[in-house]
């Protein structure tokens, strides 16, 4: 009995919400059918209080209090009251909702003028912003994002502002697509940025101690402190020392024989070949036994686990905070500019391929992605495609060797997968088909590729150990493309499945984006044309549509009201008038 009591007073206490607070009873509403039974609700509950009004006037004859020369308004004086003040409290709520509402924060960091010399210079150039392909670029090739263009060869009408300017954004293109550079108006934009950064100051820092002691790892990889751990070595092995110290792929029997050539040197003055042939033993016993001591000192350093990583890149909350409102109110611009268009067609994501060395940097990379990425669906209000392009292939180890015996026929073509569009009613299909792609490129397309590229020279023993070289090189990158796999793999699951279906990725590639010229150029001319047919591949987020739904039906139904009323005021003052 009093959990019937109980339940009785909950339904009385929900009935008097949507009588009186209609708007709260709404958002408490979960889907479309409860909000119009909140709405029928109410407006039976108005209309039972108009008939009320109505009642007590004429119960208690209240017309006659009423000096009026139209007989209409003595008569339904109470009810004209109740409307009027309940035209007042729907009239006050949207004043105290609107004085509620935050105020639009001015952008900040040089953004909103940055923004505006790009408008101006589009402008100038004949080119419509409103209209044109728009994308989004989060992050950048170490070289910065004009690497990216001039390795794939895209003319573009308006340039991008140079790297030194150190503008926050960099808004770049041409009749065909509009590229918004958030450098330091992202979270991925200042880890590239930061990372590239890092790295040059790591190669000037390393080459400041010689030529050959440069290692091209990634920009949050340091160099454990190899000279007070390494065991000394003798002094036979003083030629080795230099290849040991920089990042050199000659085999032992290589580096023996070059010791052996520093310890026994040979005079032209020895004409016996009996002592010829005794020298040639004596080589090739102490080349062995050189190999022997190289296998059992090198284990030390082959053996030693992936070199550390620094602490990550982190920010503080608050400037995180700040880049994050730098990319929402940029976004609120991109959308006044291009309204009643979608503000944006496309996210590009340009990251380096050494993001994905380790499990933690490829989480604190996919966390900065996803903050990002969610920024944008909510300050656009839309759900757009992304395509991910892994770059500075040529600054990974083995990578140039790669891109030198790469056909340069060839390489206009991409490198990568392309992504299907993911099904709604399969929520889990994206994580599979990211899973599925990522494994492909690192698994299935990278050895072939890289195998085809090997070759022997058995003619010229010179020619040949060169030639070798080059094959260890290019299975290093096989090697550290399938290190890079769980990575790769790991950072776009975090940063693209944890969007809510907002943002679908639809393309990984893999590109070399270097600044010496062509050498250093491969892969990227392919995705340009990629990314442009995702260009209708945009749409408002369900919220918005709802929104625009109800506002164009509020719409009408206060025209319609105001139709209606202004007629009904005009027959009836023309009927008093005819009948006066």
């Amino acid at each position: 009995m009093i959990a019937l009591l109980k339940a009785s007073l909950r339904q009385i206490a929900r009935i008097a919400l949507i009588a009186f607070a209609p708007m709260v009873a709404i958002g408490h509403a979960s889907d479309r059918w409860q909000r119009w039974g909140v709405i029928a609700i109410h407006v039976v509950a108005v209309l039972l209080g108009i008939a009320g009004l109505g009642y007590i006037q004429y119960t208690m004859q209240l017309d006659a209090l009423v000096r009026s020369s139209l007989p209409m308004v003595r008569l339904t004086w109470l009810p004209l009251v109740g409307c009027l003040l309940y035209a007042i409290a729907w009239s006050a709520w949207f004043v105290a909702h609107t004085l509620r509402m935050p105020a639009e924060k001015p952008l900040s960091g040089g953004i909103h003028s940055a923004w505006q010399e790009s408008l101006h210079r589009f402008t100038a150039a004949g080119i419509d912003v409103a209209r044109t392909p728009l994308y989004l670029v989060l992050g950048s090739p170490a070289g910065g994002v004009r690497d990216f263009f001039s390795a794939s060869h895209t003319d573009l009408v308006v340039l991008p502002s140079a790297e030194e300017a150190d503008q926050p954004i960099q808004v770049c293109g041409n009749r065909d697509a509009i590229y918004v550079c958030c450098r330091e108006a992202s979270l991925t934009g200042n880890f590239t940025r930061r990372a590239a950064a890092a790295r040059q100051k790591y190669l000037e820092t390393m080459g400041s101690e010689g030529p050959t002691s440069i290692h091209r790892g990634p920009a949050h990889v340091w160099q454990a402190g190899d000279g007070a751990n390494t065991p000394p070595q003798s002094p036979s092995f003083s030629a080795t020392a230099p290849a040991a110290a920089k990042p050199s792929f000659s085999t032992a029997s290589d580096t023996g024989a070059l010791a052996a050539t520093a310890t026994l040197p040979t005079t032209a003055a020895s004409v016996d070949p009996t002592v010829n042939r005794m020298h040639d033993t004596f080589a090739q016993i102490e080349t062995l036994t050189t190999e022997e001591a190289v296998a059992t000192v090198r284990p030390a350093t082959i053996l030693q686990p992936r070199t550390a990583k620094l602490p990550m890149m982190r920010l503080e909350q608050s400037e995180a905070l700040e880049l994050l409102d730098r990319l929402d109110g940029l976004c609120r611009e991109i959308a006044e500019i291009r309204q009643p268009f979608c503000p944006i067609n496309g996210v590009v994501l340009m990251l380096p391929l050494d993001a994905a060395d380790c499990i933690e940097t490829a989480d604190h990379v996919g966390m900065r992605i996803e903050r990002d990425l969610n920024t944008i669906a909510t300050a656009t209000q839309s759900s757009v495609s992304a395509q991910v392009i892994f770059c500075d292939l040529e600054l990974c180890e083995g990578g140039q060797a790669l891109l030198d015996r790469f056909p340069e026929t060839q390489r206009h073509r991409r490198l990568g997968a392309i992504l299907p569009a993911p099904p709604v009613s399969e929520p889990d299909a994206g994580p599979a088909g990211i899973d599925q792609a990522v494994r492909w490129i690192c698994d299935e397309l990278f050895p072939p590729l890289a195998y085809r590229l090997m070759t022997r020279n058995l003619q010229d023993a010179a020619q040949d150990r060169i030639l070798r070289q080059g094959n260890h090189a290019i299975h290093r990158v096989v090697d550290t493309m399938r290190q890079r796999r769980d990575g790769m793999s790991r950072l776009l699951r975090r940063s693209i499945a944890a969007t809510a279906g907002n943002v679908r990725l639809r393309g990984c590639f893999v590109a070399a984006t270097g600044a010496a010229g062509a050498t250093k150029h491969a892969f990227a001319e392919g995705v340009i044309p990629q990314i442009l047919d995702i260009q209708n591949e945009v749409q408002w987020l369900p919220q918005r549509r709802q929104r625009d739904v109800w506002q164009r039906r509020t719409a009408a139904a206060i025209y319609a009201s105001v139709a209606i009323t202004t007629c009904a005021v005009l027959a009836y003052l023309l009927g008093w008038h005819a009948t006066n």
